[in-house]
């Protein structure tokens, strides 16, 4: 086993332990792992209705969306939807 400060650092709280006539065994040392949340998938905000692509909204747009952004089809829903870049 190789001596990390860790382990010193825990072998010496023992030798103070037995100093000051605590029991080693008494005072039970744990190291702690902090616990992390599931990262659960994010949910698709927008969708492209004609090939089913989803894109949560994060990150780099998928290359779908932007050569979505070119066509008539976007030109004419963006009319409509003047405040968007995506459909939801």
């Amino acid at each position: 086993m190789r001596t990390t400060p860790t382990n010193i650092r825990c072998s010496q709280r023992r030798k103070i332990r037995e100093a000051i006539g605590a029991k080693a065994a008494s005072i039970a040392i744990k190291q702690v792992k902090a616990i992390k949340a599931p990262r659960n998938g994010l949910t698709p905000r927008l969708w492209l209705h004609f090939n089913g692509e989803t894109w949560s909204g994060r990150g780099r747009p998928p290359k779908a969306f932007i050569s979505w952004e070119g066509t008539v089809a976007h030109t004419e829903w963006k009319k409509r939807h003047p405040s968007e870049r995506f459909p939801a």
